[in-house]
């Protein structure tokens, strides 16, 4: 999932089964995004500085 900084979500994923995938932040204006990954061991969280 990505998320604004504002806190709204951008756009949602399924990946299930997969072990690589690609995510455009193309559309999207220059900020600061939050990024969430979860499988069935972890959960991933990333900050992405888009400029």
């Amino acid at each position: 999932m990505i998320y604004a900084a504002s806190g709204q979500l951008l756009l949602t994923k399924n990946v299930a089964n997969s072990q690589q995938f690609e995510i455009s932040l193309e559309q999207y204006p220059v900020g600061i995004y939050f990024f969430s990954f979860e499988n069935e061991q972890k959960i991933y969280f990333s900050k992405i500085i888009k400029n």
